[in-house]
């Protein structure tokens, strides 16, 4: 049995992708008359943010390793290291925050280093997952687990 990272999508999955989609741009359709509404800031909003995406991150990265270790899928090693990245490179963010836990932030941090922290997570995320779809294209998951020998060369 075809796993949901592997398979192709069912017709039950398409229709529920379908709903969210549509229910997220219905709700940015309700909210764009607010966009330029200034809200009240809230300091400590950064690191609560970096701290729930290292969290999930770490959490997606360890049940993907674990499904790689069962299933010997190497797209799913590799995708499970896409979110390793993401978690490591938050968790770096969040200690050159300035404020969060040195004045300046830790590790002689610069100004603007958090920022360009953000914007290595935000396209070493994305480049990984590419990686991840050519190595799934590349290295197509085995149907039988019995037949080990079926598997492309270096997969």
């Amino acid at each position: 049995m075809d796993g949901l990272l592997i398979g192709p999508a069912t017709r039950r999955q398409a229709l529920f992708a379908s709903v969210c989609a549509f229910a997220i741009l219905l709700t940015f359709a309700l909210a764009a008359p607010r966009a330029r509404d200034a809200l009240p800031g809230i300091a400590p909003f950064m690191p609560m943010c970096a701290l729930t995406v290292f969290t999930t991150s770490s959490i997606a990265a360890f049940l993907l390793g674990a499904r790689f270790a069962a299933t010997r899928v190497a797209m799913l090693a590799a995708l499970g290291g896409a979110y390793a990245f993401t978690a490591i490179t938050v968790a770096l963010q969040l200690l050159m925050l300035p404020g969060v836990f040195a004045r300046t932030g830790l590790f002689g941090a610069l100004p603007n280093s958090a920022a360009w922290m953000w914007v290595f997570w935000h396209a070493g995320f994305p480049a990984l997952v590419i990686v991840a779809e050519l190595v799934r294209s590349a290295c197509p998951p085995r149907r039988s687990p019995a037949n080990v020998s079926t598997r492309a060369a270096g997969c």
